[in-house]
C-alpha cells in the first residue's frame, strides 16, 4: 500500500496481492484441519517478496523489474486458485476418509 501511496506499484496489483493473502487467511482460519503451505505459495512468497525489494531499490524501476512484478502477481493469482481447488476437495472429501490414523480396539 505504501508503494502505491508513493506511485512506485500500480493499485491494481497491490489489490490483487492484497486480496489472494486475505481470502487464504480467512480460509485457513476456517478450515477443521491444519493446510501446511504449498511449494507453489512459497515460490510466490519469495517472488514478491523480491519484486518489493527491486522496487525499492530502482527508482524508476527498469524493465525487468516490472517483469517480476508482473511474474509475483501471476504467482499470486495461480497460487491462489490452486489454494482453492485443493480447499474445495479437502471439504468435500469425509472426515472418516482424510484421517490417516486409525484407532485398533
Amino acid at each position: 500500500v505504501s508503494l502505491v501511496s508513493l506511485d512506485r506499484l500500480a493499485a491494481w496489483v497491490a489489490m490483487v496481492i492484497i486480496a489472494r493473502e486475505l481470502a487464504v487467511t480467512v480460509a485457513r482460519a476456517q478450515a477443521p484441519e491444519v493446510i501446511p503451505a504449498a511449494q507453489l505459495g512459497k515460490l510466490q512468497t519469495v517472488a514478491q517478496v523480491a519484486a518489493i525489494f527491486f522496487v525499492l531499490l530502482f527508482d524508476p524501476t527498469p524493465v525487468w523489474v516490472d517483469g517480476l512484478v508482473y511474474a509475483a502477481v501471476a504467482l499470486t493469482v495461480i497460487s491462489g486458485v490452486t489454494f482453492f481447488l485443493d480447499f474445495g476437495r479437502r471439504q468435500r472429501v469425509p472426515a472418516a476418509e482424510s484421517s490417516h490414523s486409525r484407532i485398533d480396539v
